[in-house]
This record gives structure tokens, sequence and C-alpha cells, in this order.
């Protein structure tokens, strides 16, 4: 099969597609509503937050899911699929369980946009993989803290 498309056609078609992977057969539409990845990073981190505090609280999924007056469903997938935008009402009850702001938790969450962020440095060594049962390892208890910490300076400095 040969075709008779015009050079000039592909050059298009190829900046159409810009950094979105490609797939084959693929409308416009799921090329361009495909997730950032500043958006992917985010959730990702924020799942990771998740995760240690509650391990650090030594709670399940299901107890973290009573406290905080959300769906175990959610809790996991927020904690396991970076691809997952967490609901307001979850992340304002993740809040009031683990002790911090709740527009500070919206900001990690990827849900309001921080007027000063935290240095990425912290950000990539906190998203670092972390077992998803057991006590916080040292690594993790410093990663944690560090994390938090940035959270936290935006609050402390307008004091």
């Amino acid at each position: 099969m040969k075709l008779n498309l015009p050079k000039d056609w592909f050059i298009r078609a190829a900046k159409l597609e810009g950094d979105c992977e490609v797939g084959a057969g693929s409308p416009p539409a799921a090329v361009q509503s495909a997730t950032p990845m500043i958006s992917v990073f985010t959730h990702l981190t924020f799942g990771r937050l998740v995760l240690l505090l509650r391990r650090k609280l030594g709670l399940s999924i299901d107890q973290l899911a009573t406290r905080a007056e959300a769906a175990a469903e959610e809790l996991q997938a927020i904690e396991d699929d970076p691809y997952h935008e967490p609901e307001p009402s979850t992340v304002y009850g993740l809040a009031q369980v683990f002790g911090l702001s709740p527009a500070k938790m919206m900001q990690a969450a990827g849900l309001a946009v921080a007027k000063h962020f935290p240095p990425d440095q912290e950000a990539v060594r906190f998203a670092t993989d972390a077992k998803p049962t057991g006590p916080l390892s040292p690594e993790e208890q410093h990663a944690l803290e560090a994390y938090i910490a940035t959270l936290l300076d935006d609050e402390r400095g307008k004091r």
C-alpha cells in the first residue's frame, strides 16, 4: 500500500503530537487530553505522603478511611495510582487526620496552586518508592520529615 500524501502533511501531523505518547488510531482528542507529567509527579508525591503518614500512625487503609471519612478505594488509588486525582473532601479529611494544614494538603495533592513551591530536590527525594507496610525506615522517616517541613515553611513564614 502506498500513501499518496504530501510530505508537509506528515510534518504537520507530527507537530500536533507534541511530546505526547503516540498510539495507532488514537483520536486527536485523546492525544490532547494526556495527563501532564507535572501532574503525575504531584500525584505520585502526594500518594507517598499519604502512604508514609499512614504507616507512621500505624493505620491500615480501612482505619485511615474511617478516620478521614473517605472511601478505602479512594485512599488506595491515592497511594498506588499516579494518574488518580484525589477528591477535595478526601484531602481535607486526610489533613485533619494527619494534623496538617488543609490548604497545604490541597497544594500537595495538586488541587490548589501554591505561591511558593517546595524545593524540587526534597520532592524528588520524597517521591522515591516506599514500602507498603511496616514501620518507617530511618530514610523514610527523614524524607517524610523533610517534605512536611517544606509544606510547613510557608505557614511559619506568615506568622
